[in-house]
């Protein structure tokens, strides 16, 4: 029997291994500007929020200009536009987890990732027909909240139905499902921990992708 929500899923994290090429393409910006690479794992607390705004608090931390960020977010996505194909994988269980909710419910893609990246990468993952809608921030809108592109994917979906569901691996997703009276669910496999998902008032959390169905 099919259901009458609305299942949103963040891509980074969730859907999508990308740890290695946006770890490698952010340390390609960082050292343009002439800061040194951050250690395996630095880059995790950056991955959430839009790029301009992790760029702007890693080259504060490199003790540089953060108005730099915007020409960071620039150099980042020429490599990541080539980097993206040979290191992003999809997480294991997680194909088959969408494969058996689409059965059931509507689901779709809410990513800080623009979509002239989002809809490639689910297309390599042979996913993208999963979802009926793949909602990213607008090119020129870096510092996109959560919050509104979820609204935004709501108001493309003409979800009026309830419950919408938001699930994501960082507190921006949690706080971006709460402002849209979503339900968040915080996952474990991705950038964030169980204590940061908890505290931003994540009301459920998924520790493999099979728990989410």
């Amino acid at each position: 029997m099919a259901l009458k929500g609305l299942v949103c899923f963040d891509l980074d994290g969730v859907i999508a291994d990308s740890r290695d090429g946006i770890e490698y393409c952010i340390n390609l910006a960082l050292a343009e500007q002439g800061a040194s690479a951050l250690r395996p794992g630095a880059v995790n607390k950056h991955i959430g929020p839009s790029l301009i705004h992790g760029f702007r608090e890693m080259l504060l931390d490199a003790g540089l200009d953060p108005a730099r960020a915007a020409e960071c977010v620039v150099t980042y996505r020429r490599h990541y536009a080539v980097e993206w194909r040979t290191r992003t994988t999809a997480y294991p269980g997680i194909r088959e987890a969408i494969e058996a909710l689409s059965a059931i419910t509507r689901l779709a893609v809410v990513t800080s990732k623009l979509e002239v990246f989002a809809r490639p990468i689910l297309a390599s993952l042979s996913m993208e027909n999963s979802f009926e809608a793949i909602v990213g921030p607008r090119p020129n809108s870096d510092d996109e909240p959560k919050a509104v592109t979820l609204a935004r994917a709501i108001q493309v979906m003409a979800s009026t139905a309830r419950p919408v569901v938001m699930v994501g691996d960082r507190r921006y997703d949690v706080a971006g499902a709460l402002k849209n009276n979503a339900l968040p669910i915080g996952v474990l496999w991705g950038f964030g921990s169980r204590d940061e998902l908890e505290r931003e008032g994540a009301s459920l959390i998924a520790e493999t992708p099979g728990d989410l169905v």
